[in-house]
Formats: structure tokens, sequence, C-alpha cells
């Protein structure tokens, strides 16, 4: 923060200032991103225009001055590039270990994983032990077990959309109701004079039981009401 509270008061702290002033210019937009998450702790110590009685600044580096300008450039010049990036966004999706299937898009679809440009520079394990015979086998294996390997990343989505439905199940309250129950239904657009109209209309009695969560209706005075009517349209009447 550039002081420090002392017995004898507040004073600055020589080597936070130090490092303040030795920090180099912002260049990219996440560099920026991480200053307005300082600068919003530092705030506080700054005076604004309407108080009447501003607080003393002990120190502002002059990285701060004129960040939000060149914030705003940065940005303009991260949008003007979109194009350009673009396929390094899809290629860095299709080679990402994906949660559901704990599989690349990449290698769902071709059987493997291929090698990254980076390692071609960077030596990784890949590329310092690579045999050429040994990957031949190995490309042979892997075209072999790719149908598994599809399979298993199936179960894996099915089990994840089991998992969501069970958790979606738990907070829904079921309704079923019984002939003879009084109900409200929900009003169709056309049904609507305008819009504060009320949503729900009725009471309607319960004639039968068409299906799971499907009911016929009918009025009050025995009368027949057009169509079978699903349980998400229906809530219970309480006189």
């Amino acid at each position: 923060m550039g002081f420090i509270l002392t017995q004898w008061g507040i004073e600055m702290n020589l080597e936070k200032c130090e490092a303040i002033l030795s920090m180099r210019s912002l260049t990219s937009v996440k560099e920026v991103q991480q200053l307005e998450g300082r600068m919003t702790s530092l705030s506080r110590f700054i005076p604004k225009e309407k108080e009447k009685e501003q607080r003393s600044i002990y120190f502002i580096s002059w990285i701060l001055q004129g960040a939000e300008v060149r914030y705003q450039k940065l940005e303009k010049a991260a949008k003007a590039r979109w194009v350009e990036i673009l396929s390094e966004v899809i290629w860095s999706f299709h080679m990402t270990v994906q949660s559901i299937t704990n599989e690349t898009p990449f290698s769902l679809v071709y059987g493997g994983d291929v090698v990254l440009p980076i390692e071609l520079e960077v030596p990784s394990s890949r590329t310092d032990h690579f045999s050429e015979i040994e990957s031949e086998e190995g490309r042979l294996f892997q075209l072999d077990t790719i149908d598994e390997l599809r399979s298993k990343a199936k179960l894996g989505e099915a089990a994840w959309k089991r998992s969501i439905e069970t958790k979606h199940l738990s907070k829904v309250h079921a309704r079923e109701f019984r002939e003879g129950d009084l109900v409200l239904r929900k009003a169709e657009d056309t049904e609507k004079d305008n819009k504060l109209a009320s949503t729900w209309i009725g009471p309607y009695r319960v004639r039968e039981v068409v299906g799971k969560r499907t009911y016929g209706l009918e009025t009050l005075d025995g009368g027949g009401v057009p169509r079978t009517w699903n349980v998400a349209n229906l809530r219970f009447y309480y006189n």
C-alpha cells in the first residue's frame, strides 16, 4: 500500500514504494483487469469530489494514472484481433479435456491426441522418446479401441445428465390431482384481455385422470372443458 502503521503513527514503507515505482507498463488486458482489482482496494484512500473533508492520499503510483484509457485501447485491439485468433480458440477447445467425457473432442474423432506445435520448440517426453515403430503400433491400437473410447464417453455423458436430472427433481414438488378436486388452469394468450389480466382462471373440477399427470376438466355446473390439461398448467384452488 506504500505505508505502514507504527507506534509513532503512519510512515512510508520505502520497500513497497520502490516496488510500485519500478512497476512496468501494462501489456495485456489481463494485467489491466488485475490492476483494476488493486485500484478497487485503493479507492477508499482516494478522495472524492463530493466529499467535503477529503482524506489524505499517502501514495499513488504513476502506473495508476491513465489506466482506464489504456484499458480501452487494449480492449479495442483485442476485439479487432478476434477474427485472427478464432481458429486458435477453436483449436484449443478441441484439444482441451472436457469434464463430462474426460476426453478431448479431437481424441473422440481421431482416436488420439496430436503433438502440439509448442512441443516442437520446448522438448517434452513425447518428442524426446519418439519412436516411429512404437508410434505406428500405438496408432493402430488407438484405432482398434476408438469405439470403446466413444462408448465410455457416452456413458460419462449419460451419468452427468442423470446427476443433473436427479438434482433438479430433488427440488421439484410433484402435484397430483384426484377426481373432484377443484383446480385453476393457466390462461392462454387468447383468453387475456390485457397484460394485467389474471394468469390463472377457474375454478374447475377434475372430471377424470386421463393419463400420467394429464387430466380432464369440467366447470362447476358440469359443463365440459375442451381437451386435456397437463399438471404443469394446473394448480390447486383454495376456497
